[in-house]
């Protein structure tokens, strides 16, 4: 072997290695903040409005038909079973920082909650509006949920494959996931690590 197929060899497996060292790290960020705060005894069972952890499909439909008549949700238009809300900016009028929330109920093998799914957009967003895109939207969507829940920071944890980052909250048995889904939309979840039995 020449001295310089050496040293090229050597150079990529340094790399190799390099990035599965990287890659363990990573891993481990998630693991050591699941790990840590599922030991916990305490159960933090609230999502948004009276929806909770552990109530069953009825009463999930039940919920939601009565926030539908207060006109705190709505039905989101051509998606079965989402429904939505918006997050305003300024409580009596309409702004396009305004962000619509989209939600729809997990549930387990039981017929219990057990995550809500999420699909976030700006009101105002389109392709040529660049302040409206997810890649804003994401930063504004982890300090709302700061901001409202508390506990703890978000977290970055990206899976091998991953070109968009994926971000972590995990406070007892809540976990909140967010990512970017496309130009317009984050997607995410609320999930229950501990469910109920």
């Amino acid at each position: 072997m020449k001295p310089s197929s050496f040293l090229s060899f050597s150079k990529v497996l340094a790399f190799v290695v390099g990035i599965f060292i990287l890659s363990q790290c990573e891993t481990s960020i998630y693991k050591k903040s699941y790990l840590k705060e599922t030991k916990k005894k305490q159960r933090i069972d609230s999502l948004i409005f009276t929806l909770s952890f552990g109530i069953d499909n009825q009463e999930y439909l039940d919920r939601c038909w009565k926030l539908n008549q207060q006109q705190l949700i709505l039905p989101s238009s051509g998606s079965y079973g989402w429904v939505n809300f918006y997050l305003k900016e300024e409580p009596q009028s309409l702004s396009p920082a305004d962000i619509e929330f989209r939600f729809i109920g997990g549930f387990d093998d039981s017929r219990n909650l057990n995550a809500l799914n999420l699909k976030l957009a700006y009101r105002a967003w389109a392709p040529w509006n660049n302040m409206y895109q997810s890649h804003v939207l994401i930063e504004a969507i982890k300090d709302t949920i700061m901001e409202r829940y508390g506990g703890n920071p978000f977290f970055r944890f990206d899976q091998m494959g991953d070109t968009l980052p994926t971000y972590f909250k995990i406070d007892a048995n809540r976990q909140f996931k967010l990512y970017i889904q496309d130009d317009r939309f984050v997607a995410g979840q609320i999930k229950d690590l501990k469910p109920h039995y």
